[in-house]
Formats: C-alpha cells, sequence, structure tokens
C-alpha cells in the first residue's frame, strides 16, 4: 500500500507489522530506528495535492512494539531527506530539501 512503512523479519522476510499513515498525509521518504530499537521516524516529501490543507512536512515518532504513532511533529515546508536520533536517543534532527537542519527534543514523548 502506498504510504506505509513495512517492518520485515530479516530471517524469515515476513511483514512483522505495517505502519499506515494518516488518510491525506505525504508518504514517508526519510527513516531512522533510535538507538535503543525502540523508536522509528519518518520524515515525509512535501506533496503539493496537500498544500492548502498542510503547510508543513510530518514527521512521525513510532513506537516499534505497537505500531503507535507516538507524536507528530509539523516541520519543513518541503522534503524532509535525512532524519537521525543523536547517540543517547534524546534529540531529532531533520533535513530538508531547502537546507535547513532542525533540531527536535523528544524525550516528552519517549520512555528513557
Amino acid at each position: 500500500m502506498w504510504g506505509e512503512i513495512r517492518l520485515w523479519d530479516a530471517t524469515t522476510f515476513k511483514t512483522v507489522m505495517a505502519l499506515i499513515q494518516p488518510t491525506g498525509y505525504q508518504s514517508p521518504y526519510a527513516l531512522a530506528f533510535s538507538p535503543c530499537g525502540n523508536y522509528l521516524a519518518s520524515g515525509s516529501r512535501w506533496d503539493p495535492q496537500w498544500e492548502k490543507e498542510q503547510k508543513r512536512t510530518s514527521i512521525r515518532l513510532w513506537d516499534v512494539a505497537t505500531g503507535e504513532n507516538v507524536h507528530t511533529f509539523w516541520a519543513h515546508p518541503t522534503d524532509i531527506l535525512s532524519i537521525e536520533f543523536s547517540p543517547n536517543g534524546e534529540l531529532l534532527a531533520s533535513g530538508s530539501y531547502d537546507g535547513t537542519i532542525l533540531l527536535w527534543d523528544i524525550t516528552p514523548f519517549i520512555n528513557t
């Protein structure tokens, strides 16, 4: 399905979970797992189809065990090309097509 993120078991090659974007939201483009492996961040590509409703692209923080979208940050006005957690897993950096880099404190949304 378009716009979903699939998590696979690397030993059996079977889908373990599909993380579905809400209807009408941009498709995921950049992905990164947290250092602890409990969270996945997904940065979206810009979709002009939604320009009137959404002026920013989304960064979603997912709980890998449950598939829950823990939090959504509304960020850059263009594609998010890169996303990465800090070594301690408390910050998330996002890089956009427009050349900006944003840092996000994710400690309020994760179990540390």
